[in-house]
């Protein structure tokens, strides 16, 4: 399933986001409603749906253990990762230690990435991207690529 876009959304008082409607209903109908919250960073929040989670524990079962990048990945989402259930209203807990690491309060801007969604503090990522712009060079580069 390709998702992609940048839908506004909030954080409640509970500390959980409403995914938009325009998500939901995509990752609603193709995965269910079991997400796997996490971060790599903790400067963002990645909601996985647990299929596609899964599928990408599956891939990294098959590199060493004792790789020092596949260690530290492991380490980050774990370490900020937590299982989750949407609720009918299509809230989903984000918690606490990465609510708090990621900025995560009032408004958020939610950004589909093909089979999962990245949320990020509406400052945070508004001066990211000022500062990361994409450059002539960077889509010489994504033109080699596909």
């Amino acid at each position: 399933m390709l998702i992609g876009g940048n839908a506004p959304a909030k954080i409640d008082e509970k500390g959980r986001i409403k995914v938009p409607t325009r998500f939901r209903s995509l990752l609603e109908q193709q995965y269910g409603r079991e997400f796997f919250v996490t971060s790599t960073n903790g400067q963002c929040v990645e909601i996985y749906p647990l299929p596609v989670w899964t599928a990408r524990l599956d891939t990294m079962s098959k590199i060493s253990r004792f790789h020092p990048v596949a260690g530290r990945y492991l380490d980050a989402v774990n370490f900020y990762g937590c299982p989750a259930t949407m609720d009918r209203q299509g809230r989903i807990l984000i918690q606490p230690l990465l609510r708090e690491k990621a900025g995560m309060q009032g408004e958020v801007s939610v950004l589909g990435k093909h089979d999962y969604l990245v949320v990020w503090n509406r400052e945070r990522i508004e001066g990211r991207m000022e500062t990361n712009e994409v450059t002539e060079d960077d889509l010489r580069e994504l033109s080699t690529l596909v």
